[in-house]
């Protein structure tokens, strides 16, 4: 529409070589842009000319007639060839930083004075606003993907694992409002069981440890964080030992707020401490994996207290086995960051 000869558009490229790399064109080409290197690397012949100029510099920059323009030099047999006389290139440029040209050619020498270099300027600035939001969008697209993509891992992964997430009320009877789908994998119950029925997970706790539940569960209104363990009973009537991670949500202007909790399993018996110094586990203090058989050999690591062990014996009782567990120290890069720790029982891994 404007009379040009050609155009044509190139983007930087960060590589060691600095080139602009031609991304559209229109007009007569007829090859040139496979015979042209262009960069914007100053130290090279190829970086000074007008598209590395404005590139550079962030201004539009001509060359008047290609046939006595030094500066054109490397480009101009093949420009000439295909009828050029003249170019003007525009920076391209988002955020203050340059991040490609528009290069213009006209086949009359001095086709670009100062009203049509500003006229052209405008047009550069509307195609860097055009690209710079179909980057911005084609970012928010991958990132969206890349969301997706992550949440179904995470979800896939939350669902493999003994950790149930569930909400309830903080109030009344502590009715739970939401439940992860894993809870069925996990008990045998279905998510509606516990939240059609809001006296569901109260009747379901073992009746030993119902009187503890209510005494410890009030304590997460005094410091917003609380946890406890006690037995839950599963769909086929088997009890399982819960650790229950409780943090209490209040938005801001709500009567009433909502108690969010992360349930982990631990299987029938109880688990050891969730908490202890290295210096309590033999496996830590050794370096290497450490195994316990009660009544026969081995010494019990001190995050195994008196009382699980306790608990887990008589739990097994008439077995010969009686508490058994290994601990094994994790390592990475060379040191150990943490411990993985397995109880066994009655021919069972809790």
């Amino acid at each position: 529409m404007g009379g040009y000869r050609f155009a044509w558009v190139g983007f930087v490229e960060a590589g060691a070589e600095k080139l602009v790399r031609p991304v559209a064109s229109a007009g007569y080409e007829k090859g040139y842009l496979e015979s042209k290197r262009v960069s914007w690397d100053e130290a090279t012949e190829l970086g000074r000319g007008p598209t590395g100029n404005a590139i550079r510099s962030g201004k539009p920059s001509v060359v008047r007639d290609l046939l006595t323009d030094d500066g054109y030099l490397p480009w101009r047999t093949e420009a000439l060839a295909r009828g050029y006389a003249s170019t003007v290139a525009l920076p391209l440029s988002a955020n203050g930083n340059s991040f490609g040209s528009l290069n213009i050619y006209a086949s009359e020498p001095d086709a670009f004075d100062a009203e049509e270099v500003a006229l052209l300027m405008g047009l550069a600035g509307d195609l860097s606003y055009g690209i710079s939001a179909l980057r911005t969008r084609g970012e928010r697209d991958e990132q969206a993907v890349a969301f997706r993509r992550t949440g179904e891992q995470l979800s896939l992964l939350h669902e493999s694992l003994p950790i149930i997430f569930y909400t309830s009320r903080a109030e009344d009877d502590f009715g739970v409002t939401y439940v992860s789908s894993n809870v069925e994998m996990v008990t045998g119950h279905e998510p509606a069981d516990l939240i059609s029925d809001s006296s569901f997970w109260i009747h379901h706790i073992h009746p030993e440890d119902t009187p503890r539940v209510f005494e410890e569960l009030p304590k997460v209104f005094q410091k917003g964080y609380h946890e406890y363990g006690y037995r839950w009973r599963s769909a086929d009537g088997s009890y399982k030992w819960f650790l229950d991670v409780l943090r209490l949500v209040q938005p801001e202007g709500a009567e009433v707020g909502h108690i969010f909790k992360d349930s982990g399993s631990w299987g029938e018996n109880p688990p050891a401490r969730r908490e202890f110094n290295t210096d309590e586990c033999w496996s830590l203090r050794q370096g290497q994996p450490h195994i316990f058989i009660q009544g026969s050999h081995g010494m019990r690591c001190p995050h195994v207290d008196e009382e699980t062990s306790a608990e887990h014996t008589e739990l097994s009782a008439g077995h010969a086995d009686g508490l058994t567990y290994i601990c094994i120290p994790v390592k990475a890069t060379g040191s150990i960051i943490g411990c993985f720790a397995s109880s066994f029982g009655s021919g069972q891994s809790n």
